[in-house]
């Protein structure tokens, strides 16, 4: 996606409309100190973060049976991003108006999350609520080429809605983007090339540190934070990069279960452990709840069923509890 064209009016510094012509693969604005770059940068960034990339996040929703459910939702501090008026604009309109140009990576990318909406669904419906990949499957791409220009306006702070099935449909695949995106790394699709890279108009903050310890870090806070970046709001990008890195490592490493995994059954009181419940009719296993965390729980399973030990019934946990104890004394709660 490339930005063309950017007209702004009744906006901080901007009492009339004035517009910014985006020529080329690059554009640098240059302008004496006080003659409104920041302001124009910010304008661009709010409109583009809040409206057209409007994206939502999984957050940590567990439940008894789900222990690792995420579910998806929008970034409400995107709010605090406010456009606001000139001083001497009260009683005026106000209005942002970016005019945007797909590029043939943007085909590529509709095309792959049309094509992978129902599998890609398939495969987070177990993990994920409150998202919808098929709205792709409705989108109309042959309608759209490279070199196709949309114009989105927000006047007083509303996106219109005047812009055509094409403009709705490019507009859905922004605001989805993330979030596919998001799934198809976790659950090895095929990457989609990223439609835009941000770094926060802003100057670098004091005591910066880059070093992120997992069991802290929460991406879902780190992602919809660094999203609100402006020159007003400075947030480190490094540490959402450091987090994200750490987190795929992490992942990897859980993956890499060959020797790990048969030297830890072969514990001599695990095997004890796997025997005693076995002459109780169960089979178990240590289950990763969040292996972002370090975060695991025991599997019991029996005729069938599948449970976590914390969501065993009283009657459950008192047979497993009380096996094989001959002589000696069960203190329980």
């Amino acid at each position: 996606m490339l930005v063309r064209r950017v007209a702004i009016e009744n906006v901080r510094s901007f009492l009339d409309r004035a517009e910014l012509m985006l020529d080329g693969q690059i554009s640098i604005i240059i302008g004496p100190n006080g003659g409104g770059k920041t302001n124009l940068l910010d304008t661009i960034v709010i409109m583009l973060r809040r409206y057209l990339f409007a994206s939502m996040y999984a957050v940590h929703t567990p439940t008894p049976e789900k222990p690792n459910r995420h579910e998806f939702r929008h970034n409400d501090v995107l709010n605090n991003m406010v456009l606001e008026r000139h001083s001497a604009g009260a009683g005026r309109d106000q209005l942002v108006e970016v005019e945007v140009e797909v590029t043939s990576r943007d085909l590529e990318n509709m095309r792959s999350m049309q094509t992978d909406a129902d599998r890609l669904t398939e495969l987070a419906n177990k993990k994920y609520a409150n998202f919808n990949l098929t709205l792709a499957k409705s989108w109309k791409i042959e309608e759209i080429s490279a070199g196709t220009r949309f114009i989105y306006r927000v006047v007083n702070g509303s996106l219109q809605q005047d812009i055509g099935d094409a403009g709705a449909s490019f507009l859905q695949y922004l605001q989805m983007f993330e979030m596919d995106g998001r799934l198809r790394e976790e659950f090895e699709l095929a990457p989609l090339a990223t439609p835009l890279v941000y770094l926060p108009v802003n100057r670098s903050a004091s005591g910066f540190q880059s070093n992120v310890e997992l069991a802290g870090y929460n991406d879902f806070e780190t992602k919809r934070h660094s999203d609100t970046a402006s020159s007003r709001s400075v947030t480190s990008i490094v540490n959402l990069a450091v987090g994200r890195l750490a987190q795929k490592y992490r992942m990897l490493l859980e993956k890499d279960k060959g020797i790990a995994a048969s030297e830890f059954r072969d514990d001599v009181n695990l095997k004890q452990l796997t025997n005693l419940l076995s002459e109780l009719g169960y089979e178990w296993s240590l289950e990763t709840i969040n292996p972002l965390k370090n975060q695991y729980d025991i599997r019991l399973k029996k005729q069938g069923s599948s449970f976590l030990v914390g969501a065993a019934s009283s009657g459950e946990r008192g047979g497993c509890q009380n096996f094989r104890v001959q002589g000696g004394l069960i203190v329980t709660r």
